[in-house]
C-alpha cells in the first residue's frame, strides 16, 4: 500500500512541475512582448528641437550691418521664441538672457 501512495505522490509532483514550467513559459512570453512593444513605442516619437530663427541685421549710421541682439527665456518656456529687447518671460517671469 505504501508503494501506491508513493507512486501517486510522484505523479502529483510531476504534474505540479509541468504546471510551473508552463506558467514560466507564458510569463516569459508576456515579458518579451511587453518589452518589445515598449522599446518600439519609445523609438517612434522623438521630439525635434526647434530651429533657431535667422539673425536679422540692421544697418547702422556708418552703413555697415550690425546684428540685433536676441533674448530668450533661460527655461525655454516658449520653445525657442526670441525677443529683440531684454525683459521678463511672460510665462515664468524670469529675466530674458541674451542669446549668442
Amino acid at each position: 500500500m505504501s508503494h501506491v501512495i508513493f507512486f501517486i505522490n510522484q505523479i502529483q509532483i510531476l504534474n505540479m512541475k509541468k504546471i510551473i514550467l508552463r506558467f514560466k513559459n507564458q510569463l516569459l512570453l508576456i515579458a518579451v512582448i511587453t518589452c518589445s512593444i515598449s522599446f518600439t513605442a519609445c523609438n517612434s516619437t522623438k521630439e525635434k528641437t526647434p530651429e533657431s530663427p535667422p539673425q536679422t541685421t540692421v544697418p547702422d549710421s556708418t552703413g555697415s550691418n550690425t546684428q540685433v541682439a536676441t533674448y530668450q527665456c533661460p527655461m525655454d518656456c516658449e520653445k525657442g521664441k526670441t525677443y529683440n529687447a531684454p525683459g521678463q518671460c511672460p510665462v515664468c517671469g524670469m529675466d530674458l538672457e541674451q542669446k549668442q
